[in-house]
């Protein structure tokens, strides 16, 4: 799985730049069509990692899925703009205009929410993930080479360094979902190295 994985991953990195030079822009919008499919990738994510919590005995390893279903649902949250794309005020040439977050009324909602997931999500990493037990196995470095990769080229896509702002939005989206993607199997690669 991990080598089907490692190599979709690697084709969708080498096409991105040329995709992204050819799709329309108008896919890359805030809350478009690739970040309505990000907030379904990872939410099925979240589930994954759950599954992967109820398929596990060790108590560490539980803790280690928990903490990363809750991110991945920190990172629903970020691409939803914390409920904002609900609000949606106004329409441009390019894309939809949402509430300001100073304006938006669960704001402190919102803010609560990410102190405390993340506070929980350090709670478990420092309490009960087996650290020592993660750092000893083996390291799927194809899977990190990937997503370090699509990094770049995200930052590079967010500012326009590649291929110009217009189609550079279209290539950030492009290689945060292929990092999104790869989230999960690095979840089932440690689940299977640690179980």
């Amino acid at each position: 799985m991990y080598k089907i994985a490692t190599v979709v991953g690697a084709i969708a990195l080498i096409l991105s730049v040329p995709l992204s030079m050819n799709l329309p822009p108008s896919i890359a919008i805030e809350n478009g069509p690739i970040e309505n499919f990000q907030v379904v990738l990872l939410l099925c994510a979240s589930v994954n990692s759950l599954r992967l919590m109820l398929d596990s005995y060790d108590h560490g390893l539980k803790s280690f899925h928990v903490f990363c279903a809750l991110g991945f649902v920190l990172l629903t949250m970020r691409e939803l703009s914390w409920g904002r794309v609900f609000y949606q005020i106004a329409i441009d040439d390019t894309e939809p205009i949402f509430v300001p977050m100073s304006d938006y009324a669960w704001r402190i909602e919102a803010y609560t929410f990410i102190v405390v997931v993340s506070l929980m999500m350090l709670f478990l990493l420092i309490k009960h993930v087996p650290i020592r037990r993660l750092v000893s196995a083996p390291l799927p470095i194809a899977l990190f080479a990937i997503v370090f990769v699509g990094v770049i080229l995200q930052y590079c896509g967010e500012h326009g360094f590649l291929i110009g702002k217009i189609h550079g939005q279209v290539l950030e989206e492009i290689t945060e979902t292929i990092i999104y993607a790869m989230q999960p199997i690095l979840c089932s690669y440690y689940h299977s190295t640690l179980k």
